[in-house]
């Protein structure tokens, strides 16, 4: 639907309704049937803005204009920046705005057979005085609970009733022992099992007051950062690869550059390569086995090889996608490599002749974020927001078997074992599975211990050991037999952890570590030595050892108490 003079703010799905809800810049909100694609209904949400600053009791606050008036998107109009319902029955719609306010409005009347174009507003708090970036409505204990997390670098609890609990104050928010200055968001990160080093595109404060892009090493066995921040690009790095090796890496970025990285010393190897100049902005790296090409791709949807030792292109553009390609990997003999993308489409290039073999592979009902090549080149895997993994005979394009269902998310990260008989997938659901590629089922339950996406999944070179990476900035080991977690112990003279955080997980790069006698608890580093308490703000401790990642991997309190 085209929508003249109402560019969309945010969109919500009402899944007990069936219908999605969409706000807009002319101050407006639309309701949609999913099942028709069409219109139903146009809302007024009506609220106060003040009309200068302080709190929701300010006397100076008037009602905003009537939505219908000719004046949209005048100064007074303050737009949303969080929408959330309550899951179960769509009772209610939880607004937060740039201003830090937080509104409960009742979706009751939409189920009426007359309804109102005005929502009632049911509360109205303001735990904030940045943007409220997200909203969750929860019950506990018999409480109904609203958290909302703000740019203010804080999160806020208060009941429903807009009666204020407290606030979570994290310990991102303040100097990280690391680096000394905080981070901002992570926006591409990387795993390398061969030099056991994390990689992750960032932000950092600058001189001034102003951010700086940078990329950070850490390196998981020595839980310590590898070197100094590597600096160069001038904008959000979208991508970073490892190569197999682990001595270079290499990065991609909005600023249209692509560049080489030498691991050991942290130095760029040379300037940003030949020819990436106005087509990279890349969402996705990939290197050969043998570390000597580079596969990229840029905003016009073409894949790109480059010649990782003198950083030159090795042929033409391949095109084919006809939106923007999300997921690439190379055959481990190097002579294939397989695509992904927003166009539903999976694609596979002869990587000599640089030009597509064969037609696009198509089934996948949303766009492919992941895809993945057996050793011996015959099967190929795809996963992506249809949250299925579809296995393909590499030789014909066919489907093979059944699709791999589970994931209760979009599916993120692809890996096959070293005999090719066992798949590992990993998803936004912070789940990593592990399928039998013949049968084409799941073997066992999910496995569970990751905070956030997972983006990596990887096998060791026996294929005993599973190895899988998140944007918590945490690595996990697996028995890929059990699906149990790894544990290595941890040398009292090497650690000075406090007792509940000895046993993490953390693998020594000369071999896999053999499992504990007793079964590893993945989160038993997470488990947080405090609890909430009775007072207006909470200061988070880190719940990991000392020396990590700036910004952490995340806080954790618990709301039992």
């Amino acid at each position: 639907h085209s929508l003249e003079s109402a560019s969309v703010e945010r969109l919500l799905y009402l899944e007990a309704r069936d219908h999605l809800l969409t706000t807009h810049a002319d101050r407006r909100a639309r309701l949609w049937s999913r099942a028709r694609a069409a219109l139903v209904q146009i809302l007024d949400l009506e609220v106060l803005v003040p009309v200068t600053g302080g709190d929701s009791s300010s006397s100076q606050e008037r009602p905003v204009e009537k939505t219908h008036s000719k004046d949209r998107g005048s100064k007074d109009h303050v737009p949303l920046t969080a929408l959330h319902s309550d899951a179960a029955e769509n009772k209610w719609l939880f607004t937060g705005d740039r201003n830090g306010y937080v509104r409960i409005w009742d979706l009751e009347p939409l189920s009426s057979s007359r309804p109102t174009r005005l929502l009632p507003l049911l509360q109205e708090m303001r735990p904030h005085r940045k943007a409220v970036t997200h909203i969750q409505y929860f019950e506990l204990d018999g409480q109904a609970l609203i958290m909302a997390a703000s740019d203010d670098w804080t999160i806020s609890l208060t009941a429903a009733d807009g009666g204020r609990i407290g606030t979570f104050r994290s310990s991102s928010s303040s100097p990280s022992r690391a680096g000394g200055k905080p981070d901002g968001p992570v926006y591409s990160m990387a795993y390398c099992a061969e030099a056991n080093l994390l990689a992750w595109g960032s932000l950092a404060r600058g001189g001034h007051g102003s951010w700086d892009h940078i990329v950070r090493m850490w390196n998981v066995e020595a839980s310590q950062m590898r070197s100094e921040a590597l600096q160069g690009h001038r904008n959000v790095v979208h991508a970073v690869a490892f190569s197999p090796d682990g001595r270079t890496l290499a990065t991609a970025s909005n600023d249209k550059t692509l560049r080489l990285w030498d691991v050991e010393s942290g130095k760029a190897r040379g300037g940003p390569l030949q020819g990436a100049e106005n087509v990279v902005r890349s969402a996705s790296l990939a290197f050969s086995a043998d570390g000597l090409v580079l596969a990229s791709v840029g905003v016009d949807f073409a894949l790109r090889l480059w010649d990782a030792e003198i950083g030159r292109p090795r042929s033409d553009p391949m095109r084919g996608h006809t939106a923007l390609v999300a997921a690439v990997a190379f055959s481990a003999d190097g002579r294939l490599l397989a695509s992904g993308g927003d166009d539903r489409s999976v694609r596979l290039w002869d990587v000599h002749a640089g030009q597509a073999r064969g037609a696009a592979l198509v089934g996948h009902e949303a766009s492919v974020r992941a895809v993945a090549l057996s050793p011996d080149g015959k099967l190929l895997a795809s996963g992506g927001r249809d949250k299925v993994v579809r296995l393909w005979d590499a030789s014909n394009g066919r489907p093979r078997g059944d699709l791999l269902r589970g994931h209760g998310a979009p599916v993120t990260a692809l890996a096959f074992s070293p005999d090719g008989r066992s798949l590992a997938s990993g998803g936004e659901d912070r789940a990593v599975r592990l399928w039998d590629t013949g049968a084409c089922w799941a073997k066992g339950q999910p496995l569970r211990g990751h905070g956030d996406i997972v983006f990596h999944v990887s096998f060791s070179g026996d294929g005993k050991t599973l190895v899988s990476a998140s944007y918590d900035k945490a690595v996990l080991f697996w028995d890929a037999d059990s699906g149990l977690a790894k544990q290595v112990d941890v040398e009292e003279e090497e650690s000075d952890a406090r007792p509940e955080e000895k046993g993490v997980a953390k693998e020594p790069t000369s071999g896999p570590a053999s499992p504990s006698k007793a079964e590893a608890d993945p989160l038993a580093h997470q488990r947080p030595p405090w609890s909430l308490a009775d007072k207006s703000t909470w200061n988070a401790q880190p719940a990991v050892p000392e020396g990590s990642p700036d910004g952490d991997s995340g806080d954790f309190w618990s709301l039992s108490a």
